[in-house]
């Protein structure tokens, strides 16, 4: 009877406690998953092969039917769409607009109606005869609670995913031969 009192009585200041937490903010940025991948091949010739929605598709496996969801040329302000898996909820549609561009160079997407709100940025470099491609992945919260739990637990799992799909889109990329090698499988004879 003792013990049903003391849980009842410190219940509300556990959920304040918690409430509190919740509302300490962080800097999302300190958080992030990286890769780095060197590849064989020409930087830029990469970056426009990495660029491509089928290879988007494939860097990131957890985004399926990836597609341009709007005719504009690659550049700040185009967006695109997707469908994410979540494990508990299934399928959500998801999108993204591109926020930062610089050709050969930089890549970045901000995800809005993700419940994840992640933002992916690839870049790419050259050293000699190699082309080194960066993806660092974050998610825009600001909760100390989220970063350090369900944060944390994402981020391991896409780390694992990213350093996966880095080995065959290497691999693509160096077997295909460059971004003008792609077959397009589209239905559309327009």
């Amino acid at each position: 009877m003792v013990s049903k009192f003391v849980v009842l009585l410190l219940l509300p200041f556990v959920s304040i406690a918690v409430h509190k937490l919740y509302q300490l903010e962080v800097d999302p940025t300190d958080f992030v998953c990286h890769h780095q991948k060197q590849i064989k091949g020409d930087p830029g010739s990469l970056f426009e092969f990495i660029t491509t929605p089928l290879a988007l598709e494939k860097l990131l496996p957890w985004l399926t039917r990836f597609k341009e969801a709007d005719k504009r040329i690659v550049a700040p302000g185009k967006s695109y769409r997707a469908v994410v898996e979540v494990p508990i909820l299934g399928e959500r549609l998801v999108r993204a607009l591109l926020t930062d561009y610089k050709p050969s160079k930089l890549f970045a997407l901000d995800f809005s109606n993700d419940l994840l709100k992640q933002r992916i940025v690839i870049q790419t470099r050259g050293y000699h005869d190699r082309a080194f491609l960066q993806t660092t992945i974050y998610f825009r919260r600001t909760s100390l609670i989220y970063q350090y739990t369900i944060g944390y637990a994402l981020r391991v799992i896409m780390k694992n995913q990213l350093e996966e799909s880095m080995k065959n889109v290497a691999t693509l990329f160096e077997n295909v031969g460059g971004p003008d090698k792609i077959p397009n499988f589209s239905t559309n004879n327009a």
